[in-house]
């Protein structure tokens, strides 16, 4: 008796592909739908006092945290939520147990604004800088540094009326 027997299978039609289902995996919403989690968002009472903080004032490794958190208050299954931001979903289960690095900075912000959250704050969280302020700065590498290490020190209400002179001013120029 042969150790090994090969058969010839008959042909069967082609088997589908994982993109022939993907419409099936994202999520079937009314038109309109708003997630629960956007209605109400519910701050949590913890503090980060005592935490190591990295150079941007957040917790050190605390992005994983975030996503899933929000994920789950918004209702959303790991595969469902990883087809809405098109990754796999084993990239967020690595995300959210904190065994990956934090997502680039396009991908933070597509998971911000799909659990309606801040994009620039996730992409904080996340160690990154948005392209558009790398070219900012770079197009004015003197006084836009300043500029930052001048308001370091300002509380977020100074920040926001700095902002909107900021954009009166670029107004006028217009």
């Amino acid at each position: 008796m042969p150790l090994c027997m090969i058969s010839i299978a008959p042909e069967y039609p082609k088997s589908p592909k994982f993109s022939d289902f993907r419409r099936d995996l994202t999520p079937s919403r009314p038109p309109g739908y708003v997630p629960s989690c956007l209605v109400s968002i519910k701050r949590s009472g913890r503090s980060n006092q005592g935490s190591r903080l990295t150079n941007m004032g957040f917790p050190a490794k605390s992005f994983g945290k975030r996503p899933r958190e929000r994920r789950l208050a918004c209702g959303f299954g790991l595969r469902e939520f990883a087809t809405l931001v098109d990754v796999s979903s084993t990239y967020i289960s690595q995300l959210e147990q904190e065994n990956n690095d934090p997502p680039t900075a396009e991908r933070a912000a597509k998971m911000a604004e799909i659990l309606g959250e801040n994009a620039d704050e996730w992409i904080a969280l996340a160690g990154r800088v948005r392209d558009d302020l790398e070219g900012i700065i770079q197009n004015q590498p003197i006084v836009i540094p300043a500029l930052l290490r001048e308001t370091s020190g300002l509380t977020v209400e100074q920040l926001r009326e700095l902002a909107d002179q900021a954009k009166k001013m670029k107004e006028a120029n217009q």
